[in-house]
């Protein structure tokens, strides 16, 4: 239901000159948000109701200096009526003079603190009352290139009797359970998202092999393997090894999450892959076997604005500038809980 809403909304005349930008989300799990749901403009959660598809809505997320979360708009929306809510949404926005005065302040998590939920729910049913049903189905064909063929569960070429204590502790935090029985979802761990370009080419001859060509990121600057065989992990990662990529404790605390800063934004005050760095080295030296502690996510911004998502973070960092004796010093503010 991502794919009609891109196709109808990216050349709508509404879409063209909104007052700034406007990010949308999806998630098909009601229990399990990996894309962060309650930071976007406009978050749809797929639900089931009374054996009826449809999405919860929510409306007005966002980080930076400003940080909101998102709030429910609609409890349940049938998937005949998200395309139409969603116009009736981008009409108020579009029509949010205000928003056009201040370019920093205009996003639609504004126009929601200024005049309330309750007041910004009536000025969307009265668009949406005059906007009729839009079928979604036309728009839903799958482009050939997203197509995915699994790779068949085969016999392993290489397992000991006695499986390395190394193999167990990335089995542990990099790999779950797909709903399809026999396949696995394996996480790379990439400490900050940074990839070699001989890493590049060899990851590509992996997930060939164990996957189905093609990769996905997440917003934890790790790498998806999907559909890969339960009966081929310990060949995926012995290969994943080879190429340096085959670390443990994907997602868990020592898994630092940074955007680039200084390094290479012009909005960057600090070196926030720097802090990263030198956190996760700091944590891996000194690791703890505390299964909560392990649990805690550390995130890095080089600014305010919050790429690095310190805003949800257990122990979030921002980077920041103070006085010192000969002027100004970079600095961070921290975040914690």
């Amino acid at each position: 239901y991502m794919t009609p809403y891109v196709r109808y909304a990216v050349r709508h005349p509404l879409t063209q000159n909104f007052p700034r930008k406007f990010k949308t989300s999806f998630t098909g799990s009601p229990n399990k948000d990996n894309i962060m749901s309650a930071i976007h403009d406009l978050a749809f959660i797929a639900q089931i109701k009374d054996g009826k598809k449809g999405f919860k809505v929510l409306v007005g997320g966002g980080t930076s200096i400003m940080p909101r979360l998102a709030q429910t708009l609609y409890d349940f929306v049938s998937i005949d009526d998200y395309l139409s809510v969603s116009e009736a949404i981008w009409q108020v926005f579009d029509q949010a003079e205000t928003l056009r005065k201040n370019r920093m302040m205009a996003r639609i998590k504004v126009l929601i603190d200024r005049i309330g939920i309750e007041e910004f729910r009536n000025l969307v049913e009265n668009e949406w009352s005059n906007i009729g049903k839009i079928d979604p189905s036309p728009l839903m064909a799958t482009d050939n290139i997203y197509t995915e063929t699994p790779p068949l569960p085969t016999k392993p070429r290489r397992t000991p009797k006695k499986l390395p204590e190394a193999f167990s502790n990335w089995m542990a935090t990099n790999v779950e359970s797909q709903k399809q029985a026999g396949y696995k979802i394996v996480y790379l761990t990439v400490p900050q998202g940074d990839l070699t370009k001989d890493q590049f080419f060899q990851l590509a001859k992996v997930c060939r092999i164990y996957s189905t060509g093609s990769v996905r990121t997440t917003q934890e600057q790790s790498i998806a393997l999907r559909w890969v065989p339960e009966s081929l992990l310990f060949d995926l990662w012995k290969d994943l090894v080879d190429i340096d990529l085959g670390k443990p404790d994907a997602h868990t605390i020592s898994d630092v999450v940074s955007c680039p800063g200084t390094d290479s934004c012009k909005l960057g005050i600090t070196s926030s892959m720097g802090l990263g760095k030198a956190i996760r080295e700091n944590l891996i030296l000194n690791a703890t076997n505390d299964p909560q502690a392990k649990k805690l996510h550390v995130k890095i911004s080089g600014c305010p604005n919050g790429c690095g998502q310190h805003h949800l973070a257990n122990i979030g960092f921002h980077g920041a500038a103070v006085k010192g004796p000969k002027g100004q010093i970079p600095a961070y503010e921290v975040f914690l809980g």
